[in-house]
């Protein structure tokens, strides 16, 4: 991680001018220094002090960003939708996406009197997401895509499956809107808008080297067009992004009972699910992801954060058949 990415202060995000809202979402407050956070995506690398202290970062950022704007305005919101597990890169993703939105405030088709928006008063714009659920998600993850609902209003929609039938599911208008992951008698009315899907893949993940940033589902897929924002990000990138003081108080802002509730890490930057700090680089069912063994500290038996993993290469070594055998 450079060192120029990793300097701004708690009061960086000061540097953003918002207006003094507070909005209640249910257990959740959407404040003033919480859109300043959104915010920060494009202070970052339009103004030139913070530019020249995240040198890497707000190259990366401006790049994504200017994807971001050219699919929504080519598209409209309601003709895009966020794949999201709340998982690390589609957090950096929904942060990216939502600071768009900020910026543009403006859809290219009406308002679809059929769009769902966990609170109406929200003052973030709707975003269409699908979470698409593997076998036996953890807890902690069910825990904090609820609480994404919630900060970033996303218009969510939840499938099961593999990731084919699955998007094909929420395309043909299939899943159901949940609230808190209970049922919810509102189902999927917008899947079959969607024309992109914005999508947390990089270069170094499975098969990501032969994507480019804008690229249609391969043949016997459900047709759509996938956006990649963050390919050329690497892993270090992301936790540099997510962990950035610039984009606010993060989990660390929240009581010990909220971050519990929400399974968020007690850390500062863009908020980030909890079993990241628990020595996990890289989420999936709980029957085959584990923490990683690199970075087992054999003095203690327990594991360092996943920030702290230094070869990227090994970002899948907890992605196992079976668990790790203790050493």
């Amino acid at each position: 991680m450079a060192p120029e990415d990793v300097k701004g202060g708690d009061s960086a995000a000061q540097a953003i001018s918002t207006s003094n809202v507070t909005t209640a979402l249910g257990e959740a407050v959407i404040d003033s220094e919480w859109l300043a956070s959104i915010d920060a995506v494009y202070a970052i690398f339009e103004k030139p002090q913070l530019s020249s202290e995240h040198q890497r970062l707000a190259g990366l950022v401006k790049k994504a960003v200017s994807l971001v704007e050219e699919v929504i305005l080519e598209y409209g919101v309601e003709q895009v939708a966020l794949s999201y597990n709340g998982g690390k890169d589609c957090n950096v993703l929904i942060h990216l996406i939502c600071a768009v939105l900020r910026r543009t405030g403006m859809r290219k088709t009406a308002p679809s009197s059929k769009s769902a928006s966990p609170n109406p008063s929200h003052p973030l714009q709707p975003l269409p997401a699908v979470y698409i659920t593997c076998e036996s998600p953890f807890q902690q993850v069910e825990d904090f895509v609820t609480a994404s609902r919630q900060r970033y209003n996303l218009d969510l929609v939840r499938v099961r499956g593999g990731m084919r039938s699955g998007l094909e599911d929420y395309l043909s208008g299939k899943g159901e809107r949940r609230v808190g992951f209970e049922t919810s008698d509102e189902r999927n009315s917008n899947g079959h808008l969607v024309k992109a899907i914005f999508v947390g893949t990089r270069r170094t993940d499975p098969h990501g080297h032969t994507l480019t940033d804008r690229k249609p589902t391969d043949p016997g897929w459900p047709q759509v067009e996938r956006v990649h924002p963050i390919l050329d990000w690497n892993y270090a990138d992301v936790w540099t992004f997510l962990r950035c003081p610039l984009f606010g108080k993060g989990g660390a802002g929240s009581t010990k009972q909220e971050r519990d509730r929400t399974a968020t890490a007690d850390a500062i930057g863009v908020p980030y699910c909890v079993l990241y700090d628990e020595g996990y680089t890289s989420l999936g069912s709980t029957f085959n992801t584990f923490p990683n063994p690199v970075l087992r500290d054999p003095n203690s038996g327990t594991w360092r954060p996943a920030y702290e993993l230094q070869d990227e290469a090994l970002e899948r070594a907890g992605r196992q058949s079976q668990a790790p055998v203790s050493v």
